[in-house]
């Protein structure tokens, strides 16, 4: 009976379609968190679109042998081509039991596998060519042992600054004047501890506990820092560079190479900045006027002489004489001219400069449209629901852009009709709080990033022709609000 069973299970599955098959693992919470995104992500890869619509019973060594040719022929890696493949089989075998088989391309010998150590010129040069955020995951990755899965979900919470240590999936508590280091989630095999050096520690930054150290995804993550290490010549892979410090571990100072860069990029360069950034504006930046004013404080400053006290010295004084347009006009210009000149390795926004005007008598406004609330309202019809969370946010809560990607489920007073965030309470409507008032606690009511919503109004005003965005939109109270009982 329990075989006729099993038999009767089997044949069902063989029924679903590979997409089918891909939903059911994902909803099944059965996976790792990192394993879990693996599976999505190969879910939704073009890899697979030859077979993701047939049933598991039409997938024969046929259909499979075409398919592994098709991906051969659109040039997918060997190690890319098995990868797909075992994870197909994987969710498969939990519906049917059975394992596909079909001849593969072999993967490469470990004698062929790119070297896996790393000099301290190498790496000085690779985080030379990498801008701000692929120099913090080639850190993250070559002192923490980190991959790009783990670099993606990184939050600040789990870097502890007082014991130059990251705790990923981890925590560390002082217990009785004694350090102690425990698990903090239930998938142990997660978990990830690594002592770093002060300096790397530095250039991470800090943020809001909850904040994410990266922006972007573990697949852009891994794209920019393999054509970061590429342009700087390194023949091994991001994922192998976690590696390298296991072979033969370098230590550079992150901070001495960010203060250095114009040592390491213009040693034997006795070129102006004055000249090379009026240069460059002729040839690049046709229109742009009076940069000679704006650089005579660089007169007679040549490439190789530039660092932080030099160039804080620039925009100390520029900040007095230019309004924010301005001075960012100023220094866009010497930031493009300088990555220019180096071929990509002087990157100017390594030296973290606050850039803000100290010109006399003037007030820092932002500029508003004047907006047409009855034309609003009808825009935010025809936007999608994250776009109209966020325009109910801004309009008729007041709450900034970076406030509102960042309000949570259990910031809202259902009873009183109230959100409450970084010191602001603002009333709603109960349909509005109604609407954005679904969810887990913990979980943010706009779930996007802020460049997502600002893009998202450009296009949708741009179709309608009504002149609006989140500066302008905020506090101006779509409809109004009702009293506080």
């Amino acid at each position: 009976m329990k075989k006729l069973k099993g038999l009767n299970k089997m044949k069902d599955a063989m029924k679903m379609t590979v997409k089918e098959v891909f939903e059911k693992d994902i909803a099944s919470g059965r996976r790792s968190p990192l394993t879990a995104k693996q599976v999505e992500d190969a879910s939704k890869s073009s890899a697979f679109d030859l077979i993701i619509d047939l049933r598991l019973e039409e997938l024969t060594a046929d259909v499979l042998r075409t398919w592994i040719d098709d991906l051969i022929d659109k040039e997918y890696s060997p190690h890319t081509i098995n990868n797909y493949f075992l994870i197909l089989n994987k969710i498969q075998f939990n519906e049917t039991g059975k394992k596909l088989k079909v001849k593969r391309p072999p993967r490469p010998s470990k004698k062929d596998i790119q070297k896996k150590t790393i000099t301290e010129d190498e790496l000085t040069r690779a985080l030379l060519y990498a801008d701000v955020e692929t120099m913090k995951a080639i850190l993250l990755c070559y002192y923490a042992n980190m991959n790009n899965h783990e670099i993606e979900i990184l939050q600040y919470k789990d870097i502890y600054y007082d014991n130059n240590a990251i705790c990923l999936h981890s925590k560390i508590e002082n217990i009785n004047g004694i350090w102690h280091h425990t698990e903090d989630t239930i998938y142990d095999q997660n978990m990830r501890f690594a002592l770093i050096p002060k300096e790397v520690m530095q250039v991470i930054g800090h943020g809001a506990p909850n904040d994410r150290v990266f922006s972007c995804d573990h697949a852009h993550i891994a794209s920019k820092c393999n054509k970061t290490l590429e342009k700087a010549g390194i023949n091994i892979k991001f994922k192998s560079l976690k590696l390298a410090a296991l072979y033969k571990k370098v230590n550079i100072n992150p901070l001495g190479i960010i203060d250095n860069q114009a040592a390491f990029c213009f040693a034997d360069n006795d070129m102006e900045v004055i000249d090379c950034a009026t240069e460059f504006a002729k040839n690049e930046r046709k229109g742009l006027y009076n940069i000679e004013n704006a650089f005579l404080n660089l007169e007679g400053v040549k490439l190789k002489d530039l660092n932080r006290k030099v160039l804080q010295n620039w925009i100390d004084k520029i900040s007095l004489a230019y309004e924010d347009y301005g001075l960012r006009r100023a220094y866009n210009l010497l930031r493009d001219t300088l990555l220019y000149i180096s071929n990509g390795m002087f990157h100017l926004e390594k030296f973290n400069f606050v850039l803000k005007s100290k010109k006399e008598g003037y007030v820092y406004l932002r500029r508003k449209h004047d907006i047409d609330l009855d034309k609003v309202r009808m825009i935010m019809d025809k936007a999608d629901i994250e776009l109209k969370k966020a325009m109910l946010l801004c309009g008729y809560g007041d709450f900034t852009l970076t406030e509102l990607v960042n309000i949570k489920i259990k910031d809202i007073d259902k009873e009183q009709n109230v959100i409450t965030y970084n010191g602001k309470s603002r009333a709603f409507t109960k349909s509005a709080i109604r609407f954005m008032g679904k969810g887990d606690p913990e979980d943010v009511i706009c779930s996007k990033n802020a460049s997502f919503y600002t893009s998202g109004l450009k296009t949708l005003v741009k179709t309608s022709g009504v002149k609006c965005d989140f500066i302008s939109l905020r506090g101006a109270y779509i409809a109004p609000p009702p009293p506080i009982l």
